[in-house]
């Protein structure tokens, strides 16, 4: 999927990946070429053309949380982890860089797992605190990273997606 996606062209296509129509079991597919067509925008008219307007949302989406958490908190951002599966979708991971303008680290994929084992190791006093634990994570070999790119069209897509998104706002369904 992630190389028909990388195959299909960039930037053209939004839906809002919030949307409850999502939530429910049902062709996916179908739902973004509707949500696509309900807005105005070109209608994803492959697979991969369809994947790839998944995952820019996602990624797209992903800077609207950031800035609302450093909105939040008043403290700045510089990197972005990704842990589990998703640290496997490299696509994924690079288009995260892309869109917020930031570092991405990918992994470790059993992030639970891992998390998990070293909290025991604290308590059993083989690691000394959660600063050690960070320590041994950050040395881990399976760790990617994805640095920004294509800043200028990244920056006019999050325009046009932040105004999509409010467009969207308020309606009930886009499927009508």
């Amino acid at each position: 999927m992630v190389s028909l996606a990388e195959e299909a062209p960039a930037l053209r296509s939004f839906i809002d990946p919030n949307d409850p129509a999502f939530l429910a079991p049902g062709n996916h597919p179908a739902l973004v070429r509707t949500m696509c067509q309900n807005t105005g925008q070109k209608i994803p008219d492959t697979d991969g053309a369809v994947i790839r307007c998944m995952l820019e949302s996602l990624a797209l989406e992903y800077r609207c949380v950031l800035e609302q958490l450093m909105s939040l908190t008043d403290q700045p951002v510089d990197v972005i982890h990704i842990v589990g599966g998703g640290a496997r979708n490299h696509l994924l991971c690079q288009m995260t860089a892309d869109a917020c303008g930031r570092e991405v680290v990918a992994g470790p994929v059993e992030a639970t797992v891992l998390g998990n084992a070293l909290v025991q190791l604290i308590t059993l006093g083989d690691i000394a605190d959660l600063a050690e634990a960070r320590q041994i994570v950050s040395e881990l070999d399976e760790l990617q990273h994805f640095s920004p790119k294509e800043s200028e069209a990244w920056e006019q897509a999050y325009g046009r997606y932040l105004s999509l998104k409010q467009k969207m706002m308020g309606a009930e369904s886009h499927l009508n």
